[in-house]
């Protein structure tokens, strides 16, 4: 949304810009308008075009009429000595007042080439300090333009993160996901019984994936459809407040090691049962043991992945299928790579793939 409304303000502002230009296109043909008239031309960027041209023809008209005014001296002068020694002294005046008089009329012409040339300049000037008023309010629309370009790369590196922020999540989601369906799912196939509010284990597909698909119909199996709830409520009120579920779990594992050694001291003779406790036992170390590593496998894949491709953005997740017997099932291997979305294994290329394999070896190898 924000990226929109910047760029919206951004068709705004060069809008704006157009029609300032547009704007000072109309006052220049606005204030030219009779100087372009008079000179004989469209408009003033046409006459700017050949102003120069027809200042120099000014000047060299200027610089005609004086030497024709310094000619025409001369011949008064001359003639007044040629008259005055033929001692035509009417002719000589008559030819002497013609001589004045186109002198006045040229004098006449200068002057009024002069205060053309004077008013020229004059709205020269005028329009030089209005176009530099335009500049300067197009400069001031730049930067007002540059500090929108500027807020919109901003506001991309933040949408950016936030990405990045959600993609993270999503993958722990899809990590808690597959737990939960892993131990609803050997619940069902052990016979256990939960205490549940509504739903029931059967409704759990045991050929479902336990890797989270992002589709609609996939996400948030269990809670976000609400089709199973279990009931917490049964649990003693010191162990649903307790805050290390594990420490919970030993004591009542001892508890229940207790009550055997109870029946096997009533009945010495259970020796089938000690020997299924022992191999229980072994079950239970070697089930530790396999999650413990699990765990380490998970924790550190990541972090070579992100060696690899040296960037932050990368993920890499592994699971287990089966983190009750984790000896029953496999793992479930999925990376995002930098730049991308969370998809399946399948659908990376050569290379990804390769990248992805060779994180899985050197975590193996550490």
């Amino acid at each position: 949304v924000k990226i929109t409304d910047a760029k919206q303000e951004l068709e705004k502002h060069d809008e704006k810009i157009n029609k300032v230009k547009q704007k000072m296109m109309i006052i220049e043909d606005g204030i030219f308008a009779d100087f372009c008239s008079r000179i004989g031309v469209p408009n003033i960027r046409t006459y700017e075009g050949v102003d120069f041209r027809k200042y120099e023809e000014r000047v060299e008209e200027k610089n005609r009429i004086k030497t024709l005014h310094f000619r025409i001296v001369n011949e008064i002068e001359y003639e007044q000595e040629r008259l005055n020694s033929l001692k035509v002294a009417s002719r000589l005046g008559e030819e002497r007042n013609k001589l004045k008089n186109n002198l006045k009329e040229k004098e006449a012409e200068l002057s009024n080439a002069k205060k053309i040339e004077k008013n020229t300049l004059k709205q020269l000037n005028t329009m030089k300090e209005k176009l530099k008023n335009l500049k300067y309010s197009l400069l001031e629309e730049n930067k007002v333009l540059e500090e929108v370009k500027e807020n919109i790369k901003t506001t991309s590196v933040k949408l950016e993160n936030k990405y990045l922020v959600r993609n993270s999540l999503q993958m722990k989601l899809e990590h808690f996901d597959n737990v939960l369906h892993n131990l609803l799912l050997q619940c069902k196939m052990e016979n256990l019984e939960l205490p549940l509010v509504k739903g029931s284990v059967d409704e759990i597909d045991e050929t479902e994936s336990s890797v989270y698909e992002s589709s609609p119909g996939s996400e948030n199996r269990y809670y976000g459809k609400m089709r199973i709830e279990i009931n917490f409520g049964v649990l003693r009120s010191a162990l649903r407040k307790s805050s290390n579920v594990e420490a919970s779990l030993n004591q009542m594992k001892s508890e229940i090691q207790d009550i055997k050694k109870r029946i096997r001291d009533i009945n010495p003779n259970m020796k089938v049962a000690e020997e299924f406790d022992k191999i229980q036992d072994l079950l239970a170390d070697l089930q530790t043991k396999l999650n413990r590593s699990g765990n380490i496998l998970e924790g550190l894949i990541d972090q070579v992945y992100k060696e690899l491709h040296n960037s932050n953005d990368g993920r890499a997740l592994l699971t287990l299928e089966n983190y009750e017997e984790p000896y029953l099932g496999g793992v479930k291997y999925s990376v995002q790579v930098p730049g991308k979305k969370c998809i399946a294994m399948d659908c990376l290329s050569a290379g990804e793939a390769a990248m992805a394999s060779l994180a899985f070896l050197f975590t193996l190898n550490r």
